[in-house]
């Protein structure tokens, strides 16, 4: 995903911030950030390198060679995550209890909880459908989305194309965990949340986000919705 063509990079800086998180999966974001920061350092040298003369409509191919370039976004990725590491450790990490057991021994030992009913999303489905084989009458699950729209010979489906809620919990209720010296305004790491919010969304999919920044409020988690970017893949 490295590999440079003519770039404008006068104006790669400025497309990057307004539109790269919106348009990109999390799990590319810091090699795309890392990508723009190594072409932002080279047009920064390479205006030196001209004495200010007007680029603006100039396309540039930098002369740097791939590997050297690639070798240079590789060390700007691993400075990024080291960087999101040291920010998400100055942060507390609030656990979920996701039973009256879990619920009462934090209580116990002396944590607020904040009680919230588990409710699915629609938003959250998977599609799947179930094909038998009418020689053997094995029957299969089917949930790529090739083998969906797909019709092998010798059978039938059972199920045509349904959609489920694929996530199981213990209760239909879970409660954030409370430190008592939790101030009002604090930044934190929802480990498990219980709100129901698309992560992910690959073809016919769409998961559950995991976990998420949010600030307290004094009486719940306001959820920072740009400390995450929905995963998204098709085909």
């Amino acid at each position: 995903m490295y590999k440079r063509y003519d770039v404008n990079i006068e104006t790669a800086s400025e497309k990057y911030r307004a539109n790269i998180r919106k348009m990109f999966p999390q799990k590319e974001d810091i090699a795309l950030e890392a990508y723009y920061n190594v072409l932002n350092e080279r047009s920064h040298t390479f205006s030196q390198l001209t004495n200010g003369l007007d680029l603006k409509h100039v396309l540039v191919k930098d002369t740097l060679s791939d590997d050297a370039f690639e070798a240079m976004v590789e060390d700007e990725i691993d400075r990024i995550k080291e960087e999101k590491k040291r920010y998400k450790s100055s942060m507390r990490l609030i656990k979920t209890a996701r039973n009256l057991d879990e619920i009462n021994l934090a209580v116990e030992y002396g944590y607020k909880v904040l009680m919230m009913k588990v409710e699915p999303s629609d938003k959250i489905k998977v599609m799947y459908s179930l094909e038998q084989d009418l020689e053997t009458g094995e029957i299969s699950l089917l949930q790529d989305s090739w083998e969906i729209y797909s019709h092998s010979e010798n059978t039938k489906r059972l199920i045509d194309k349904m959609y489920y809620y694929p996530y199981q919990f213990p209760s239909p209720f879970a409660a954030y965990i409370i430190p008592s010296d939790l101030k009002v305004g604090e930044r934190v790491i929802l480990d498990d949340l219980i709100e129901d919010i698309v992560g992910a969304s690959h073809k016919m999919h769409t998961y559950r986000l995991d976990s998420a920044e949010a600030i307290w409020n004094g009486e719940r988690f306001d959820i920072d919705h740009n400390s995450y970017s929905v995963d998204c893949s098709i085909g």
